[in-house]
């Protein structure tokens, strides 16, 4: 009969395929927590003596993207002050 080999190979294929997939997870998860401790140090650097932070001192503070802290502040959900211009 061929539905056995057929079977056969059907499973090295689906098993190959899970290992795989497995390890692209392994992987992922291994970025992801490295990505976070390379934060952690960014925001242990902070000063906190000042009673304000950047823009990317939030974005690593909050883990959010910068256009995120945008548009946040244009909501009036953030408080913000622009120090920069005159």
């Amino acid at each position: 009969m061929i539905y056995p080999i057929i079977f056969r190979v059907f499973a090295t294929y689906l098993l190959r395929d899970l290992n795989n997939s497995s390890e692209a997870v392994t992987r992922k998860k291994k970025a992801q927590e490295k990505q976070e401790e390379q934060r952690q140090q960014l925001a242990e650097q902070i000063p906190t003596d000042r009673p304000y932070i950047s823009i990317a001192e939030a974005v690593v503070l909050f883990g959010i993207s910068r256009d995120t802290i945008y548009r946040q502040i244009r909501k009036g959900n953030i408080p913000a002050f622009d120090l920069g211009s005159d």
